[in-house]
């Protein structure tokens, strides 16, 4: 699971990289002549400060996002450690769930699965729910 960790963390820079580097035409990259030096120097601390926090005790991985001397940081979203039962609902190794607060995830439904790379990612956090009939969730992306 390291490794789909490691790409997940890199799916998040690289949705903070389209952000950061847009272009007014809807593509994404430099444009000859512009100065990025700040924009350059936002995506650095951006990358530098995505982290993993793991506990032995937990059943949740934290993915945090903090800021270039670590004194403000945030939950971006958590990742099921192993297969679990909590809130009465089961979790399978890998699942993307949103953050309640620091803590503890949203136990409502997951957002994706890293190990079978179905999901999206924004650089903001887990990707939304939306509802599409009685109980019946989807991402966004998949509507």
């Amino acid at each position: 699971m390291q490794e789909q960790l490691k790409k997940y963390l890199e799916n998040i820079a690289e949705d903070y990289s389209r952000w950061t580097y847009h272009r007014k035409d809807g593509t994404f990259g430099k444009t000859p002549g512009v100065d990025y030096t700040v924009k350059d120097k936002m995506f650095k601390e951006f990358k530098e400060g995505l982290y993993i926090e793991d506990s032995p005790k937990r059943k949740w991985i934290r993915i945090v996002t903090s800021d270039s001397n670590g004194q403000h940081r945030s939950v971006h979203s958590f990742i099921v450690k192993n297969d679990c039962t909590a809130n009465g609902k089961s979790w399978r190794k890998g699942d993307i769930l949103k953050p309640a607060g620091w803590n503890a995830p949203a136990l409502n439904k997951p957002r994706g699965n890293i190990l079978d790379e179905n999901y999206k990612v924004a650089w903001t956090g887990a990707c939304y729910l939306i509802r599409t009939g009685y109980d019946n969730y989807q991402t966004y992306e998949s509507a």
